[in-house]
């Protein structure tokens, strides 16, 4: 599975009431609707990093958060590795 295939999923966008990641329904990965693609391709810093900042990217965003994420994701440029361990349980 791509993640153009999972692109609908994303369609939803970044936005309040919405989760950064979410799990993708074709391949049970998870889609990162920041990035508009798998999570394990996409920009996001490491799960500990949205912890440090008392986010949880699996969670819907409430409005007062999007600044928090705003922030996050400029103060944590995109590494080389992609955010998401699929060795680790995240649901």
């Amino acid at each position: 599975m791509t993640s153009v295939e999972c692109h609908h999923y994303s369609s939803f966008g970044y936005a309040s009431g919405i989760p950064p990641w979410i799990k993708c329904s074709y391949c049970d990965d998870f889609h990162c609707t920041i990035h508009h693609e798998h999570v394990a391709d996409c920009d996001c810093p490491m799960i500990d990093v949205w912890l440090d900042y008392g986010l949880d990217p699996y969670s819907p965003l409430e409005k007062h958060e999007l600044q928090r994420v705003e922030i996050m994701l400029k103060q944590n440029p995109p590494e080389d590795e992609g955010a998401f361990d699929p060795s680790e349980e995240h649901f």
